[in-house]
């Protein structure tokens, strides 16, 4: 099969799990005999050669590939990588509000633009049946095109040691997050303040943006009573293997998560988890993880605070190794394209 995979344009500036996603199933694609390649906005393009033409992510930034590659006639699929804390029927009022509104002054809501992707494609691909059931009931769109795909991890974390990063750092067992320092959706803020009451090393290893929120974020670090900010750190790194393996609990206290590649990653390496319980978390960690309310502070303090007092044990990173290897989705991705 010849897959030609391709995401919006800034994704390889921003980086973060879409970016993972789609570099991750081009390789493991590859393993499998496919041939597939990452879509390169500069190149020339016998289009109709390619079986799929696969968006990862449905939004404004990816909106006109759906529609330059539908009215070329290619087959198009398409992983959304969303979700929102607005239930179905909330979706549907909005939806319809800005088919017939939204454009009235130059203005369409983003999910608008997430919906005509869905609608465009041949197949839709969530990684969760919680977002299944929003794009289905949300956008109305058909279930005999939507299959579930879900994400990965690299079998490579499961060996990871923590020796590097006590090394370099001189810390262990403290609390790590790692993603972004800037978005909103990410919370970033709320466990800074939370471990602001919490006598264990907070470690952050983040793309930092430039905003007011990245900015409310370093600022609240400082009454911390050793926090340590990093840069973000390369997917392949070892560094980042071995800071996973030397946090004693991961936390993503998002608004919602898809289920949070980094949360998966450092699951494999024998972390404990504290994540958000919305966008499908629970599919992915079962009872093997802690979930939060993403505004209850008091509920994110106890969280942290009962994770950090627990033992670990290794049935969640068997569980991610048996269940959510890139190479699974991989192959549960030919399956349905076939």
């Amino acid at each position: 099969m010849r897959i030609l995979i391709a995401s919006y344009p800034a994704v390889t500036i921003l980086e973060g799990g879409i970016l993972t996603q789609a570099t991750s199933l081009h390789r493991e694609l590859v393993k499998l005999g496919h041939q597939v390649e990452l879509f390169d906005t500069w190149k020339s393009y016998d289009l109709k050669s390619w079986d799929w033409f696969y968006l990862v992510g449905a939004h404004s930034g990816t909106v006109h590939l759906a529609r330059a590659a539908k009215s070329l006639g290619l087959r198009l699929a398409v992983s959304p990588v969303f979700f929102s804390r607005r239930g179905p029927s909330a979706l549907r009022l909005k939806t319809a509000w800005s088919e017939s509104w939204g454009w009235y002054g130059g203005s369409r809501p983003e999910h608008g633009f997430t919906k005509e992707v869905c609608v465009l494609a041949d197949a839709v691909l969530p990684n969760t049946k919680a977002e299944a059931e929003l794009i289905t009931r949300g956008f109305g769109i058909s279930r005999e095109k939507v299959r579930v795909v879900p994400n990965g991890c690299d079998e490579r974390f499961a060996a990871a040691k923590p020796d590097a990063f006590v090394q370099k750092y001189g810390r262990r067992d403290f609390v790590l997050y790692v993603g972004h320092m800037g978005p909103g959706r990410k919370n970033l803020l709320e466990l800074i303040q939370a471990m602001a009451q919490i006598d264990r090393p907070l470690v952050l290893t983040v793309k930092e943006l430039d905003n007011p929120y990245a900015r409310r974020c370093r600022e609240a670090a400082k009454l911390v009573r050793d926090c340590l900010i990093l840069p973000a750190m390369p997917q392949d790194s070892e560094l980042l293997g071995s800071a996973y393996a030397a946090c004693d609990t991961f936390c993503l206290p998002s608004l919602f998560e898809t289920p949070g590649l980094a949360a998966l990653e450092a699951g494999m390496a024998g972390a404990k988890i504290v994540i958000t319980s919305h966008g499908g978390t629970q599919e992915y960690f079962g009872d093997m993880a802690r979930y939060v309310e993403p505004s209850d502070m008091n509920r994110l303090s106890a969280a942290l605070q009962e994770s950090l007092a627990a033992p670990k044990d290794s049935r969640l990173k068997e569980h991610i190794r048996g269940n959510f290897l890139w190479r699974h989705a991989a192959q549960r991705l030919v399956e349905c394209l076939e």
